[in-house]
């Protein structure tokens, strides 16, 4: 099985679209992909994906993603998409890894336009995603796919805006 937990339904759209996902109660789905949109935050992300995986029996050698947007701090174009292999929750600084080549990215609890770590990518949901993820799936099997929106300044990037950057990133790379 495949499974995706998403916090926006403008991250989640270009995938429904591109599997031809149907509404399934709180689920967009097909015979083999399900996909969740947990809302903003860690502790969505980490409520929704436990509630995704239990409810579908996930096994270990499943797969699970999380695409979404995120802020870099560092030299980049927007639209440029990284793997992530090392998340950092903000306020305890409790770091979480994956066995991927891919960057650092820093989960804070609210938006967000400077940060003290350097050289990250900034979102609000990938710790409670990472977290919940692990106790289910195989660590190789657990990927963050972050597609940059912003570099931390006060734009909040319009619904249409994220889709056309998580459209775009979906049409060049094939997940599962």
């Amino acid at each position: 099985m495949i499974f995706y937990s998403i916090a926006l339904f403008s991250e989640a759209k270009p995938i429904i679209e591109k599997y031809s996902l149907e509404k399934r109660g709180d689920f967009f789905e097909s015979d083999n992909i399900k996909l969740i949109v947990s809302g903003m935050g860690a502790i969505n992300s980490a409520v929704a994906t436990t509630y995704l995986l239990t409810k579908f029996d996930a096994k270990k050698n499943d797969k699970i993603f999380n695409i979404g947007i995120a802020g870099a701090n560092f030299s980049c174009k927007k639209g440029d998409s990284f793997l992530v292999s090392k998340v950092i929750d903000y306020n305890s600084r409790s770091i979480l890894t994956l066995p991927h080549q891919g960057k650092k990215l820093t989960c804070t609890p609210k938006p967000t336009t400077k940060i003290d770590i350097k050289n990250t990518l900034v979102d609000m949901e990938s710790y409670g995603f990472l977290k919940a993820s692990k106790k289910f799936i195989k660590d190789e099997n657990i990927f963050i796919q972050k597609v940059v929106s912003d570099f931390l300044d006060a734009t909040i990037p319009s619904k249409e805006e994220v889709y056309k950057l998580i459209k775009s990133y979906y049409n060049t790379h094939q997940q599962g």
